[in-house]
């Protein structure tokens, strides 16, 4: 197996966890590769392995011959999002090429690799009627969710008071999210506007990257939405959060804040394929003509049933014991005994054709 990691001016701040996983990846006997490469006007960062330094078009012809000459298995990148990654993403697709994305979570110290364009589970694992979870497990999800969740903001609301007389929506729209069809931001907007229609104020979150620092401004901002009027607050994590519990609703095309909106008995509409996708427990659209109806939905269905809560409850054990990974506070290192689980957790993401050529057994 080949797997070419690529690194970009994005990642000079803090590319341990990248180059700890060439580490891992050469023990594992795993060809690896890495790869600079920047828009022309920035400077490359000093990693190990070959530079491009070019604009759009000319990156992508580089990029093109480089791929063909190591003919990757996969190409691995870490979230913050820039031009020359989304070069790269879109070519190694369109070349049959596995991408995979290192992705923060919004479980503290906790990453996972999401594949580009596909869900993490295959559908069997979606459908699969195993019985609800033990009483152990349930204990065990429930003081992982409170260590994560109990950090949200309780603070007073951040949004000025609304006569508006209907909800309120917070729609987060990730960037660093592959739109797998090419039509998850149309969709995202379109309800946004079937939203104003329908008399909701919005809260408009678009983000470079989906998990950020709590105190850091990510350089966008929230904005609020409201009888033509427009309000801005700083785009922080901890904003974030305390928006989420104020809310009534959220919306987006794959961000994991919605998984603590789900959390909080708020109804979710989802645009796009995303890893939480497709259980049942969220609203997904997968045209403009769904918006409307999703919109109208809100008011009349009740929160998560038994059954629905259940398979919640069973995609977070999985998700957070079988698929993220632990690193350390500052994201330089995987956490010691998780080598293993890396390895594990690329295989699985990997494209179905691509890793039955690569586990132990699988027909050649």
């Amino acid at each position: 197996m080949k797997v070419t990691i690529l690194h970009t001016p994005a990642d000079s701040a803090a590319p341990g966890l990248l180059l700890h996983l060439r580490e891992i990846l050469e023990r594992g006997s795993i060809e690896v590769g890495s790869l600079v490469c920047s828009e022309t006007g920035l400077p490359l960062p000093r990693y190990t392995g070959g530079g491009i330094s070019a604009h759009a078009d000319e990156l992508r012809r580089e990029l093109q011959t480089r791929f063909e000459q190591d003919s990757p298995d996969a190409v691995v990148l870490s979230d913050r999002l820039n031009g020359s990654k989304l070069v790269a993403r879109r070519l190694a697709a369109q070349m049959g090429i596995g991408v995979l994305v290192l992705k923060e979570s919004v479980f503290p110290s906790r990453v996972f690799f999401a594949p580009e364009g596909r869900p993490l589970f295959h559908t069997s694992e979606k459908n699969d009627p195993e019985a609800p979870l033990e009483e152990y497990q349930k204990f065990r999800l429930e003081r992982a969710l409170e260590n994560a969740f109990s950090l949200t903001e309780r603070g007073p609301s951040p949004l000025p008071p609304g006569n508006h007389g209907h909800g309120t929506g917070l729609v987060i729209i990730d960037h660093s999210t592959y739109d797998s069809d090419g039509g998850a931001l149309e969709r995202t907007w379109a309800l946004v506007e079937e939203a104003k229609k329908a008399g909701e104020r919005i809260i408009l979150c678009e983000r470079w990257r989906d998990v950020c620092t709590d105190h850091a401004d990510c350089g966008r901002y929230i904005v609020v939405v409201e009888n033509a009027m427009a309000r801005r607050l700083p785009c922080r994590e901890n904003q974030l959060r305390r928006l989420l519990r104020h809310c009534d609703w959220c919306a987006t095309n794959g961000s994991l804040h919605a998984l603590e909106a789900l959390y909080l008995d708020k109804p979710v509409i989802v645009t796009d394929h995303c890893v939480y996708s497709g259980y049942g427990f969220s609203t997904d659209i997968s045209s403009i003509d769904d918006c409307a109806q999703a919109i109208l939905r809100l008011s009349q269905e009740p929160p998560m049933s038994g059954s629905q809560l259940e398979k919640f409850h069973k995609f977070l054990y999985r998700f957070l014991f079988n698929d993220l990974i632990a690193a350390d506070a500052k994201k330089h290192r995987f956490a010691e005994d998780s080598e293993q689980r890396v390895l594990d957790a690329l295989f699985r993401a990997l494209p179905l054709e691509t890793g039955a050529r690569v586990l132990p057994g699988a027909a050649k």
